[in-house]
């Protein structure tokens, strides 16, 4: 699912930054000479890069849970290097 999600995101945003101050005129009359408030446009695209974060983050973490390491120390201080990745 993730592997759909983040290119849909990326054409998402892509299409909105690309067409913010396009003029659409053709297909919105009423829009001539006015931008699409860059605002919101900004809090998706940088909300939407807050959530492909987390999920790249969260893939391999099914993987590491299902390691066969006897010592949980050992298990939650590999945890924890990969968590470094995150910063």
């Amino acid at each position: 699912m993730a592997f759909l999600l983040i290119p849909a995101l990326l054409v998402a945003s892509v299409a909105l930054l690309g067409t913010a101050c396009f003029p659409i005129t053709v297909i919105v009359p009423s829009m001539a000479g006015k931008c699409i408030p860059q605002i919101p446009v900004w809090y998706f695209t940088g909300s939407m890069s807050i959530v492909t974060d987390f999920v790249i983050f969260l893939i391999p973490l099914p993987a590491i849970f299902k390691l066969k390491i006897p010592n949980k120390k050992q298990k939650a201080l590999l945890l924890f290097i990969f968590s470094l990745g995150f910063l």
